[in-house]
């Protein structure tokens, strides 16, 4: 699943599953999966040579290097930095402090618990581009 508006797409590494089995789904073959699928859609469907993707953490503040969760360093990192080989990929970023700037794509591990925060910081930046 992908939202879209405007110039700016957000994804999601699960769909449609209760919060509290959330980070059993968060799996660094399942983040590499929906990376290749958000860069290949984001070439043939949006005609973005070169998309920039951003990653969006679990747990608060992308886990604060393992202080909050360990999703973060056991997972997520490792799988960004796999898919640094074959496109640009940056993150682990913490949903409530991520602003998009020249991000073409974020991918968030959940819709309820860092979407609303992601959907409320791109109102703000949408508004400041206007």
């Amino acid at each position: 699943m992908m939202l879209c508006s405007g110039d700016f797409r957000v994804a999601l590494v699960t769909e449609h599953i209760p919060v509290r089995e959330v980070a059993q789904y968060i799996t660094r073959e399942t983040i590499l999966s929906k990376l290749n699928i958000i860069h290949q859609s984001l070439v043939k469907d949006f005609n973005i040579e070169k998309p920039k993707i951003a990653v969006l953490g679990l747990n608060p503040h992308a886990g604060d290097e393992g202080l909050i969760g360990r999703e973060e360093e056991d997972i997520i990192k490792p799988a960004i930095k796999e898919a640094k080989h074959s496109m640009i990929v940056t993150g682990p970023y913490s949903a409530d402090a991520f602003l998009p700037g020249v991000i073409t794509s974020v991918l968030t591990p959940c819709w309820p618990c860092i979407m609303t925060r992601v959907l409320s910081r791109l109102k703000h930046w949408l508004l400041e581009k206007e």
